[in-house]
Parts: C-alpha cells; structure tokens; sequence
C-alpha cells in the first residue's frame, strides 16, 4: 500500500483487513507513507479530517518532528498495536505535485515491510 494511509477516510479499518488478508506464515505486507505525518481526506476540491484517526500526536508535520520521531511513533502506536512485526524498513525520497510555488516537492517516505505478528491478535483496530 503506498502513500494511500494518510489519505484515507479509515486508515486503522483498512490496516486490520490488510492483516487478515496476510498469510500467517508467508504473507508480507509493503507499506509506504510519507512522514512526518499529515492525515486527510480529498472531497472534490475540500481536505477533511479522516473518520478514524491515527494515534500520531508527536509525529505531526504540523508539529514540525524529525522523520526519526515520526516513523518510531508510527511504528509504535500504529503498526504494532494493530498486529504487525517489522521485517524490513527504509527511507527514500518521495517526489509529490507541486503547487504555485514550487513545481514538486521532495519529501520523505518510510517503507516498511511488515508481517503478521502471530503473538496475538491485534490491539485497538
């Protein structure tokens, strides 16, 4: 799933269906999203606040944290709790649209390859 997280409407529904997709054994899951973190949804031309909410405070862009605090948030207050194990993780740059300002924008995007922790059943989601 790439760069889709933090533009969905209900991002924690999405990843508990995503993990009961996975194959306990065998199943790997590709993640992708740009960090520090900034959630919403595209109406037409409106940005609105998605239903669900991620638990990212900390690891806002608006907040203005380093790459390292939000990927560690996201990891700990997101992915594990709703059931994951990391296998891999990465940075790479990202290039987005650009606006009146500036034709694109490079930002950064975390990749995580991510398992089904069969430790348990996912917390919270």
């Amino acid at each position: 799933m790439l760069n889709v997280l933090d533009r969905a409407d209900r991002p924690l529904t999405m990843l508990r269906e995503i993990r009961e997709l996975l194959e306990p054994e065998t199943g790997v899951f590709l993640l992708a999203v740009v960090l520090p973190f900034s959630a919403f949804v595209e109406v037409g031309t409106q940005r609105l606040a998605p239903a669900e909410k991620l638990s990212m405070q900390g690891g806002l862009c608006v907040e203005n944290v380093a790459f390292e605090v939000a990927a560690n948030l996201l990891w700990r207050n997101v992915l594990r709790p709703a059931g994951f194990k990391l296998r891999r993780f990465s940075r790479v740059p990202y290039l987005c649209r650009g606006d009146l300002h500036q034709p694109y924008y490079v930002l950064s995007d975390a990749i995580f390859v991510l398992q089904v922790d069969d430790k348990g059943a996912a917390e919270g989601v």
